[in-house]
């Protein structure tokens, strides 16, 4: 299967960072979310998720102040998401 990605981006000269959630476990044969929260006054500005192996990363989307990545699995074994999340302000 083909998927095309089309990339977007936005420039700013407001300092930022990345916050990486906590790893989410994807079951057998299922999936599994990762959330990544900015710290208590920043704002979510873009984020993203990242997941191996027999993985595919199904869906990623700001959520709050956060960043929400969901991930299948297409192995018989447990796999890994994790959600990032950019921030500015505070």
């Amino acid at each position: 299967m083909t998927r095309t990605v089309e990339p977007f981006v936005v420039c700013s000269t407001a300092p930022h960072h990345a916050v990486a959630g906590r790893t989410g476990s994807v079951s057998r044969g299922g999936s599994g979310t990762s959330l990544a929260q900015c710290p208590d006054g920043q704002q979510a500005t873009g984020g993203g998720g990242f997941s191996k192996n027999d993985t595919e990363l199904i869906l990623t989307t700001f959520e709050g102040d956060g960043w929400r990545a969901t991930s299948a699995s297409y192995s018989p074994d447990f796999q890994q998401v994790t959600a990032f999340v950019v921030c500015t302000g505070g």
